[in-house]
């Protein structure tokens, strides 16, 4: 059987793209026992903890983006990134400039040991609030349900 030339035009669906505004609700969420959750300015411990080279996590401060790691105790247990100018995602060759008041949340991770521990939707919505924007911006790829289940979570 021989596609339609609209049928040909359809890209296929690679992900999903999310948008969180100031005021929307968020449910209440159940607590993760001696987690903290906040930006970090320790240039060496996001290299280190994201297993990223120095330079890159110097590109992305200088770019206008802003780690955030999730802790219980002393031990990172997951991270991420908000970018304040703009959101880049290089496999589809996307860039775009936020408007002031956006922010893209991206490079998100929860260390395979507290998956499923509520830590992802937690550091999530810790940014929704403490961050101050008008709204955030955040994706995932379609295969990805365990991103999908955090995020609707949170």
């Amino acid at each position: 059987m021989e596609q339609s030339r609209a049928e040909e035009a359809i890209p296929e669906l690679i992900g999903h793209v999310s948008t969180w505004w100031r005021g929307d609700p968020l449910p209440t969420l159940p607590a993760v026992p001696d987690l903290a959750v906040a930006p970090c300015a320790d240039e060496r411990l996001v290299a280190n903890v994201m297993g990223l080279a120095a330079g890159t996590v110097q590109e992305r401060l200088q770019c206008g983006h802003r780690p955030w790691l999730a802790r219980i105790g002393d031990e990172a247990v997951g991270w991420g990134w908000v970018a304040a100018r703009e959101a880049e995602i290089p496999e589809l060759s996307i860039t775009v400039a936020l408007l002031p008041g956006d922010r893209y949340l991206w490079d998100f991770m929860t260390l395979p040991a507290w998956r499923g521990h509520d830590v992802y939707p937690a550091l999530l919505q810790t940014i929704l609030v403490a961050d101050g924007a008008t709204r955030f911006w955040i994706g995932h790829d379609r295969d990805n349900a365990a991103s999908a289940r955090g995020m609707v979570k949170a």
